[in-house]
């Protein structure tokens, strides 16, 4: 699939059930207890989406179309950092010592776990907690866009950089089966609500190309 996302200006906020997000840019996850009951049973229950991941900015990482009613999301949070201990970034805390370092990308402003990976710039703003903004790579959820609203800390949409999305884009082999496969691998019983997201011939049982695992081991 060609990529979709087309940015040109970052565009100012209107009523969100009008709004047609795209890739890159940086919508906020509603509290789990704004959740439908429909879309609790289907994401809270059975663990697909943690209620941790609820309440916070994320990244649209693939919309398969304009139509779709369903986004590939990434969280954006602060995971406790701040002047209390010294904007301490997560994987340097006790309670994240789990997760890879190499897994976590740095907000402009925010500490690098690594100078392999660009910063992420947005197109226009800043993130409101600048020091304290990171994403992990293996934190990926499928969700309805009606779970969607738009983050009220800014005056418009954020977008992450149009030359940093191409770059990722780019180096990212194979992105839309990167996503989906490991979106799979974590959630192999989700077999409906990936036939919104896949390319035609594509099965999220497993991939055509042979080079996909996860997102640790790609740019970005």
């Amino acid at each position: 699939m060609a990529l979709s996302w087309r940015p040109t200006t970052v565009q100012f906020k209107k009523d969100c059930r009008d709004y047609e997000w795209k890739e890159g840019e940086i919508a906020f996850l509603k509290d789990h207890t704004e959740f439908s009951f429909s879309d609790s049973d289907n994401l809270i229950k059975p663990g697909q989406l943690q209620r941790g991941a609820t309440k916070h900015p994320v990244i649209i990482l693939k919309r398969h179309s304009p139509n779709s009613t369903y986004v590939l999301v990434t969280p954006v949070s602060a995971y406790g950092s701040g002047p209390d201990n010294k904007f301490l970034p997560p994987w340097k805390q006790r309670r994240h010592q789990f997760r890879a370092t190499d897994d976590f990308r740095a907000f402009s402003g925010s500490e690098r776990p690594t100078n392999q990976r660009p910063d992420l710039f947005l197109e226009a703003g800043s993130m409101p907690k600048p020091r304290v903004s990171w994403v992990n790579v293996q934190n990926v959820y499928l969700v309805p866009i009606r779970t969607l609203k738009f983050f009220d800390k800014t005056e418009k949409v954020l977008c992450l950089q149009q030359a940093l999305w191409l770059f990722y884009f780019a180096k990212t082999k194979y992105f839309d089966h990167v996503l989906i496969s490991h979106f799979a691998k974590e959630h192999p019983n989700n077999n409906t609500t990936l036939l919104n997201f896949e390319d035609p011939g594509f099965k999220h049982t497993g991939s055509k190309h042979s080079d996909v695992k996860d997102l640790s081991s790609h740019t970005w």
